[in-house]
């Protein structure tokens, strides 16, 4: 049973981590959809699907697997990977050798690129695009020309790891799932070193299992540090965890500094507390004088805008109650708890923690 899934860390005799996703629940998913790309963005998921005459770009809302938005690709075009570039998708082709430039917003299409080979998995690490054909082999390209700018041979245990498949980009990691297999590989991008090795077998029940292809969608919640996981014509995206910092080893930033007046809000807030949480690899700030969540919340970049930051302040429940603030006046007169998360791998790119 897929629920029966738990979640294992170890480290083989190679020093390869061997992991297996916990499962958190799962969402719907078209069993029509041959997928071939997964990313989440702003509370949606994009996807790409496959075959000839049935290839499309969706946007999918999650919770209920419907359709909010469809392009339908040409019956001659064999949709492949899916990657998001600021307000720009880009999807790969198999063997037609060209990628489309979408406007995310309503898919008009807004270019094209040519390149050489086949195109399998896509994904976008904050500065530049990773690249799978099938091979062993990881291309780097530019994400406004798809220029190559580069490229890796991944290995595990010094041994070249073929057919690459779908790709996620997460800080200076990717992880790609191996075609035809229940496995996803956790990659150092730069040196092509599989530092993991995920079983994701036993998602599906046997049943589901043999109405289904092969496993070939991960996309990654940086707000959550989750993953999702689904196939091609699977009936369910698996909201799934793992024991490991999804950045990387040595991401976290351990700190403790006390603040006092910090100037939080376009009002400012006086009388902050902030201290490390290291259940949470966070911020906690405990503001005493506030009328509203819009005063620690406001609109634009959050304060204090420190190197390394990932994520956004968020509202915890004031101790001793249920809710958060979300409107006027404070809760219980409890002094208010937000925390903001911090990380050297995080998509800010920092290599150290606030000054």
């Amino acid at each position: 049973m897929p629920w029966a899934a738990a979640l294992v860390l170890m480290s083989t005799a190679f020093g390869v981590e061997q992991a297996t996703p916990e499962v958190l629940g799962f969402f719907p998913h078209d069993t029509d959809a041959f997928t071939q790309g997964l990313l989440l963005h702003n509370d949606s998921f994009y996807e790409s699907t496959g075959l000839y005459g049935e290839s499309t770009l969706r946007q999918v809302e999650p919770a209920t697997g419907v359709v909010l938005m469809l392009h339908e690709l040409s019956p001659s075009v064999f949709g492949e990977g899916l990657a998001r570039v600021d307000d720009r998708l880009i999807q790969l082709t198999w063997q037609e050798n060209i990628a489309y430039e979408y406007e995310i917003e309503t898919f008009a299409e807004t270019g094209t690129f040519k390149y050489a080979g086949e195109g399998w998995g896509l994904c976008f690490d904050g500065e530049r695009l990773v690249m799978s054909n099938g091979s062993s082999t990881l291309f780097f390209r530019d994400p406004d020309t798809f220029a190559i700018l580069g490229q890796v041979t991944v290995r595990k245990d010094g041994v070249p790891v073929i057919r690459l498949n779908e790709l996620e980009c997460v800080g200076d990691l990717v992880y790609a799932n191996v075609w035809l297999t229940d496995t996803i590989m956790r990659i150092e991008a730069d040196t092509g070193t599989v530092l993991t090795e995920i079983d994701a077998s036993g998602l599906l029940t046997p049943e589901e299992a043999a109405q289904a292809d092969v496993l070939n969608g991960i996309a990654f919640d940086p707000a959550t540090e989750h993953f999702f996981l689904t196939g091609k014509l699977w009936p369910k995206v698996f909201e799934v965890r793992f024991d490991f910092n999804p950045y990387g080893e040595g991401c976290e930033v351990r700190w403790l500094r006390e603040i006092e007046g910090v100037t939080l809000a376009k009002d400012g807030i006086n009388g902050v507390a902030v201290s490390w949480n290291e259940d949470l690899r966070a911020l906690e700030y405990h503001v005493n004088s506030v009328t509203s969540i819009d005063d620690v919340l406001p609109p634009g970049p959050h304060l204090p805008d420190v190197p390394g930051a990932r994520g956004s302040l968020e509202c915890f429940a004031p101790a001793g109650t249920t809710t958060c603030v979300d409107g006027d006046g404070q809760v219980d007169g409890e002094p208010l708890l937000f925390y903001q998360v911090y990380s050297a791998c995080g998509p800010s790119g920092a290599d150290e923690g606030p000054p």
